[in-house]
């Protein structure tokens, strides 16, 4: 009821204000029933129709409220459509001295043109719409059909775009998870791959002070010139090891994770391309996969060789992207 209510007022507004119809006398009713359609086809697919008097809609597109005859609005987008007569082509320019000049008969939407209006009682609705830019601007009688056919049709291409913004949404609300879940697991990753670094590291020590101790006990048996001199060597590397063994300075762990590049992240977004809402194809995925092993430059101990304290080739239980998440599933 409240709805045919506000299409009803919306008509009234039509027929009362000459100023504004944009159609000649003749077509005035045909006009108005032609809103009357709309709003009862478009209340029919779900449609809200707003009182033409509504002080929010009147605060916020005055202006596009002024220009339309009936508004109709659906889940955030929002339509502005003026039913309007067809003027013949190239009508006859005025005199610009006798723009707006027409006498009390002569509706203003008339005396403002800049050329004279001949009718051609053909109507067309145009479109303006806030929320659903891609939509059509316009609907018109034709030769071979008629602006009441296909009031319906343009109404379902409203819906349609409705849906596909839905759909858009969903699409992005995935998205946006997917994106934070792998940027989770890349850090996950990345702080595993630090870990195995460090614990590689750490069992490197271990080796050497094993080799010092060794050294050390052999001490006792050695009677060289130089004991004082070696000694003291193996006092220094001792001291070397110390300084370097990870397990003795936990101040240095470091939780900080380089921000990834789109190609860095990618295998990580389960098909999702990390530049938008939208899938890339596997092999793609395959070819950007440089996981978060590559993010972190490879370091070798200054004691080490190829063996201990090197991550030059290092893939440990979590190295090179493949972590607790696991890899991607393409």
């Amino acid at each position: 009821m409240a709805q045919d209510m506000a299409i009803e007022a919306w008509v009234d507004r039509f027929v009362n204000d000459r100023d504004n119809q944009y159609v000649s006398e003749q077509c005035v009713e045909r006009a108005a029933d032609m809103l009357r359609r709309i709003g009862k086809e478009a209340c029919a697919r779900g449609f809200d129709i707003p009182s033409p008097n509504d002080e929010e809609l009147l605060r916020a597109h005055h202006d596009n409220v002024a220009w339309a005859h009936i508004v109709i609005a659906l889940e955030g987008a929002i339509y502005f459509l003026r039913v309007q007569e067809l003027c013949t082509p190239n009508a006859p320019r005025k005199d610009p001295s006798a723009m707006g000049r027409g006498d009390a008969s002569v509706p203003r939407w008339m005396a403002d043109r800049v050329r004279e209006f001949i009718g051609t009682g053909s109507l067309q609705v145009s479109i303006r719409s806030e929320g659903d830019l891609a939509c059509r601007k316009s609907a018109k009688d034709t030769m071979t059909s008629s602006l009441e056919v296909k009031i319906p049709s343009v109404l379902d291409e409203f819906v349609t775009a409705l849906k596909r913004r839905r759909r858009d949404r969903e699409e992005r609300a995935e998205w946006e998870a997917a994106k934070e879940l792998a940027r989770q697991r890349f850090d996950s990753d990345c702080l595993m791959a630090v870990v195995d670094r460090q614990a590689e590291q750490y069992l490197a020590m271990q080796k050497r002070r094993e080799y010092l101790t060794a050294l050390e006990c052999s001490m006792a048996s050695y009677e060289g010139e130089d004991r004082d001199d070696v000694s003291r060597r193996i006092a220094i590397l001792r001291e070397r090891v110390d300084a370097e063994d990870p397990g003795l300075h936990p101040e240095r762990i470091d939780l900080t994770v380089p921000e990834p590049t789109k190609a860095q992240l990618e295998p990580y977004m389960g098909g999702w391309s990390c530049e938008g809402p939208y899938h890339v194809s596997g092999c793609t995925l395959r070819d950007r996969a440089g996981r978060a092993g590559s993010v972190w430059s490879a370091e070798a101990d200054v004691y080490g060789d190829d063996q201990y304290g090197t991550t030059s080739g290092y893939t440990g239980a979590y190295g090179i992207g493949s972590g607790r998440y696991g890899g991607p599933a393409f």
